[in-house]
């Protein structure tokens, strides 16, 4: 919200509130693209989807750890097979998902002396995903 506070009073005015309306259709008509089954949620296969289209892949450690940060089910109910829920997100999880992992492959992009990273970009994926 803070970035479409344009006159930064704290405050969400109309003229404000047209680009973010603008915005977050954006990011539903994003996740009803790579919602594949039309459930309403994202699994892990399609957020595999919807970050390789933008040129981020991802191992299958470092997903699981993003739908264990910004999914919807506590972890303990996640692994399919022993009884519990499939991981998944909504929309909110998925934004929060997308944004975060982009943001934190630009933070290991930029910490790179000369453009080499010291650590791997799952390795550093998987440090950060694991903090609390």
């Amino acid at each position: 919200m803070i970035t479409f506070d344009q006159d930064g009073n704290g405050v969400i005015t109309f003229d404000e509130f047209e680009p973010l309306w603008e915005y977050m259709n954006q990011w539903i008509q994003m996740f009803d693209s790579f919602d594949q089954n039309r459930d309403g949620i994202i699994n892990t296969t399609e957020l595999s989807h919807a970050l390789a289209n933008y040129g981020l892949h991802l191992t299958r450690d470092v997903l699981d750890m993003v739908m264990d940060k910004y999914g919807d089910v506590p972890s303990r109910n996640r692994r399919p097979g022993f009884g519990g829920v499939p991981p998944h997100m909504n929309l909110d999880g998925f934004v929060s998902a997308c944004v975060g992992v982009h943001k934190m492959c630009d933070l290991h992009r930029d910490c790179s002396p000369q453009g080499q990273p010291r650590m791997s970009r799952d390795a550093f994926l998987k440090a950060v995903l694991s903090l609390p």
